[in-house]
């Protein structure tokens, strides 16, 4: 048995594709539910914002596709935020912390992006750093990422089942 082929692998590498984005830009992307994704989520997110995700997951079906997982949890989110249970400010951390798992284990490196070094044009390299500052300054390119994450976490969740029933 191949234990990443069946459970996920360690590095997201493994997993991710490359997508077209625009004006030939490519970006690699890791499925969303990826061991690292998951890693960093949990040693980084506030216990308020990970007690929210964990109380919305006793509510998912194993059937749940990744958009009514998403929608449990923003529903359990805004129940807290209207009854006073959750801190606003502390969520609004939890965004920023999700921001950096994203750039940090979801969106692994790009081709195509430039920048201006005085009167030159040259390929702007892939970092972190880098993606971290285009996912917070260009809301489209984080929205195409996660969408893009999610369509392969559903995609990594049917193999799993297949493999499963098999």
């Amino acid at each position: 048995m191949i234990i990443g082929k069946k459970y996920g692998y360690l590095d997201p590498k493994k997993e991710a594709k490359w997508f077209e984005w625009e004006d030939g830009v490519s970006l690699l992307i890791a499925p969303a539910n990826n061991h690292a994704y998951s890693k960093y989520m949990v040693e980084n997110m506030s216990s308020e914002a990970l007690e929210m995700v964990v109380e919305s997951m006793t509510e998912f079906d194993e059937n749940d596709s990744v958009e009514e997982a998403e929608a449990k949890v923003n529903s359990n989110v805004e129940k807290r935020l209207s009854n006073g249970t959750a801190d606003l400010k502390k969520l609004m951390a939890s965004v920023d912390t999700i921001r950096k798992a994203c750039a940090n284990t979801i969106l692994l490196d790009w081709k195509g992006f430039q920048e201006e070094v005085g009167e030159e044009v040259v390929e702007l390299k892939y970092s972190p750093e880098k993606a971290m500052e285009y996912i917070n300054g260009y809301p489209v390119l984080f929205t195409f990422v996660q969408d893009k994450a999610n369509e392969l976490s559903g995609a990594k969740s049917k193999v799993a089942e297949d493999t499963k029933k098999n």
